[in-house]
């Protein structure tokens, strides 16, 4: 997704940050949330093991559709 913003741009300026942003943040705060919610788990003690493929599903799924 970077490739296609850098080669669509003539240079490396403030719209093709913007325009980065926009489609990769949503999509990354997904992954680190889903990292804290697991190392919440783990800090806690208790038995989550049923939780845990639905957070990875979410997140596999999230990150399957290209940004």
């Amino acid at each position: 997704m970077l490739t296609e913003l850098l080669l669509a741009h003539s240079a490396v300026d403030q719209d093709l940050w913007d325009q980065f942003h926009q489609r990769r943040v949503e999509r990354a705060a997904a992954i680190v949330n889903a990292s804290v919610q697991l190392a919440e788990w783990q800090r806690d003690g208790e038995d989550h093991s049923s939780d845990v493929p639905q957070l990875l599903a979410s997140v596999a799924q999230r990150v399957a559709v290209p940004a």
